[in-house]
């Protein structure tokens, strides 16, 4: 399968777990954090996690679409079998 060019929602994940990795050992080398780089640090991380959430919230939309109309053909094919065989 092509790469289409989106980026999905695992790999964002595993970016913004490799960012926090890159803050806690700064925090773990230097005994605190610099706010300043704390800041630099924090900021490619929230935007990781908007990026995330975003791909989250659109895919919970089509998880649920594909939900309901699964459900409404299942229903619609066993009433019918009902009907049919009984």
């Amino acid at each position: 399968m092509a790469w289409n060019g989106k980026r999905t929602i695992c790999e964002v994940l595993r970016e913004s777990m490799d960012l926090c990795g890159d803050f806690s050992q700064k925090i773990a080398e230097s005994g605190q954090a610099n706010i300043y780089e704390a800041a630099d640090l924090v900021q490619p991380l929230m935007c990781r996690l908007e990026e995330a959430t975003v791909m989250a919230k659109k895919m919970d939309g089509k998880l649920r679409e594909y939900k309901a109309q699964y459900d409404e053909g299942w229903w619609a094919e066993k009433i019918e079998q009902t009907e049919i065989g009984g």
